[in-house]
């Protein structure tokens, strides 16, 4: 949608696996011709700069991606979360979401995404300290769609907490 409507936002992205192992991935910025790349063994750069260690803050210190339907009907307490953080960003692509989780501008991101959507992410950023889960706290399973939690590690706890919460109530 983002490539057809707006001609802005959308990435080229891959992801290497070995085993079903997360090795490397790259996401690539077409618009703005930048490539974020890193993995195991591997730091993580935008083209030929290496990015910094993300930092692992609170929740409310850090701007948070959302996926819009979820937020505006606060599944699973999504909206909520969204006001825990210092604000919210919808930008329609996981692929620049997750670069701009990469380069430092959102702490993370919730949304339904397919497997491609978060394998490049998944290589990359779980490499570099970021939590990938379902809600419920089970690990992703790259054959099947579903809603994605992707963090830094204290903004993952509280999202998972609030997330449980809102389960039990």
């Amino acid at each position: 949608m983002n490539f057809v409507k707006e001609h802005n936002y959308f990435a080229i992205m891959i992801g290497v696996y070995v085993d079903g192992k997360p090795v490397y991935g790259a996401i690539m910025d077409v618009m703005h011709d930048t490539i974020i790349a890193g993995g195991h063994g591997f730091a993580m750069r935008a083209n030929d700069t290496r990015l910094p260690a993300l930092a692992d803050e609170p929740l409310a210190a850090g701007l948070i991606g959302l996926n819009g339907p979820m937020h505006a009907h606060n599944r699973l307490a999504v909206a909520d979360i969204g006001m825990a953080s210092s604000g919210v960003r919808m930008i329609g692509s996981a692929g620049m979401t997750f670069a701009d989780i990469a380069q430092g501008a959102l702490i993370g991101y919730i949304s339904y995404l397919q497997p491609w959507d978060v394998a490049a992410a998944l290589a990359i950023l779980g490499h570099a300290g970021v939590i990938f889960s379902r809600p419920d706290g089970s690990q992703l399973d790259l054959l099947t769609p579903g809603i994605v939690v992707a963090a830094t590690p204290q903004a993952h706890q509280t999202i998972m907490t609030m997330m449980n919460d809102a389960a039990t109530n």
